[in-house]
């Protein structure tokens, strides 16, 4: 199971969403490579909190949701929604 984002899957951000993950992540001083230090650092639970903390979830009472593709990974899927959050800030 793939358990972080790919460089490659980084570049589809501007510089001011990469800048956005990294405020979200914690980064207080500059990183030489951003991209990799980002795709290393954007885990699952990362994800999840990420779109948690945006009110990325749908809520049905006790449980919660998002848009999944049974045909990827999850990490994909969750990626795709944080994409989804930072193109509407």
């Amino acid at each position: 199971m793939k358990q972080h984002i790919t460089e490659l899957q980084v570049e589809e951000l501007s510089k001011a969403q990469m800048k956005t993950l990294s405020n979200f992540l914690g980064f207080k001083s500059r990183v030489i490579n951003l991209k990799h230090y980002l795709s290393e650092s954007m885990t699952i639970g990362q994800m999840i909190e990420f779109i948690q903390e945006h009110n990325g979830f749908k809520s049905y009472g006790d449980m919660y949701t998002f848009n999944y593709s049974k045909k990827g990974e999850l990490c994909d899927s969750l990626w795709k929604s944080v994409k989804e959050i930072l193109w509407t800030q």
